[in-house]
């Protein structure tokens, strides 16, 4: 599935090893320290270093809001979508910030991420904004560029741009390309009950520690079903660096060991594609478990780690990131995790021809109906999804694929030419 073997790829292009649809392809033709973390609001958007984190100050010290200081408050939540854990040079997580405040009106937040062993002036991974309110800024007060902000004022600033009148915020935060330890999230998260002069100023700080994580190959985000590829991440997960040979599959199976390592989903043995010491890609097993589930690795039969994981009786998602079309035209999608098919196969076996998905499938392109052509598995755990593109303008599409209710998350994109 991941590896160095010649031929297209199909990444979530974040740097990480992706699934090889030359690989997927030949199996169908075969048959510790912390980082802190504060989210502060301002009612216009907030100059930088207002977060109340160890060298900053906050609104109530600038003097840019007044009101009460709740410190510790229960009211500001921290959804990571991991658990409270990153993965050194892992995937993008997805973050979700709450303030329940009662007597609140307007929301607004500021955050920065740090190493807690420096947290007064190292940064901790990188911060993107995701939505159309928000903004990444540097000390400078200047936006931040895609490779972050300038090595001699590195801390980055998560601000949202207009107040909001529902206390959710959504961001991504890339995690460190190594381990920097545990990570410490200050949230400075600003309630205004009647306007800036009347203000709940809620602080709150949440710690994220390094270790494993196991996401959906094809979305890098939680939750994986049955037949669907995982990618593993963590440290010392394998002694080496390869994907799978066709010498490798034994009896039409795919193996369930590469190099001494092995991988069990809720007791049972996955199969793997790919494995190397910082990631595993592996095909989850059939069964019926939903909900939080064990991800075991072992190396040489003895553990490596043992940790929670997601799964889900369905999880779609596209490989990749997008691609370019005609209007008109027609677009081949491959995903992972969009359930059984008919009539079905067993996870991990090799077979031929294709299998039509059996469960109800809608495509939408730039919220337009798509006419699905063709949907089925071509390979362990590949769909191939053939669409017919609507009539669109030039420029860049949405695409979101549900199946029996089940939605693929955001981020796939369809370029239609002029």
């Amino acid at each position: 599935m991941a590896g160095r073997p010649a031929g297209p790829v199909l990444s979530s292009s974040r740097g990480r090893k992706a699934i090889r649809l030359s690989a997927l392809r030949r199996c169908a033709a075969s048959a510790a320290a912390s980082l802190p973390l504060l989210l502060f609001a301002y009612s216009g958007g907030p100059p930088a270093r207002r977060t109340g984190a160890p060298g900053d100050l906050t609104c109530l010290d600038a003097n840019c809001h007044a009101g009460e200081r709740l410190e510790d408050s229960p009211a500001v939540s921290l959804e990571t979508g991991t658990g409270g854990v990153y993965t050194p040079g892992g995937p993008r997580q997805r973050w979700t910030v709450r303030n329940s405040d009662p007597r609140a009106r307007a929301y607004g937040l500021q955050l920065t991420v740090r190493e807690a062993a420096d947290s007064a002036a190292r940064q901790a991974g990188a911060l993107i904004a995701t939505e159309a309110d928000s903004i990444v800024i540097c000390a400078d007060q200047t936006a931040a560029s895609p490779a972050g902000c300038p090595a001699d004022r590195p801390l980055q600033f998560f601000s949202h741009t207009t107040p909001r009148r529902h206390g959710e915020f959504t961001l991504e935060w890339q995690p460190p390309s190594s381990d920097v330890g545990v990570v410490l999230a200050y949230v400075a998260f600003n309630a205004s009950v009647t306007g800036q002069r009347n203000s709940r100023v809620h602080f709150r700080t949440f710690q994220i520690t390094p270790g494993a994580a196991a996401v959906n190959a094809a979305s890098f985000t939680p939750g994986f079903s049955s037949g669907g590829w995982v990618t593993i991440f963590g440290r010392q997960l394998g002694s080496s660096a390869r994907s799978w040979t066709p010498s490798d599959v034994r009896d039409g199976r795919l193996p369930t060991s590469l190099d001494g390592t092995s991988v069990r989903i809720n007791g049972r043995a996955a199969f793997l594609s790919y494995v190397s010491p910082g990631q595993l890609n592996a095909l989850a097993p059939d069964d019926d478990a939903t909900g939080t589930v064990t991800v075991e690795v072992e190396r040489d039969h003895s553990l490596v780690t043992a940790f929670p994981a997601r799964k889900d009786h369905l999880a779609p998602a596209f490989f990749g990131r997008g691609q370019s079309v005609q209007a008109g035209g027609r677009a081949e999608l491959y995903g992972t995790g969009f359930g059984p098919t008919d009539p079905a196969v067993p996870a991990g076996l090799l077979f031929h021809p294709p299998l039509p998905l059996k469960g109800r499938l809608t495509v939408t392109v730039g919220g337009r109906n798509a006419a699905v052509e063709f949907a089925g598995l071509i390979g362990p755990g590949l769909f191939r999804i053939l669409v017919a593109v609507p009539d669109l303008g030039p420029g860049v599409h949405e695409v979101f694929a549900e199946v029996d209710g089940v939605r693929t998350p955001p981020g796939f994109f369809l370029t239609v030419a002029s």
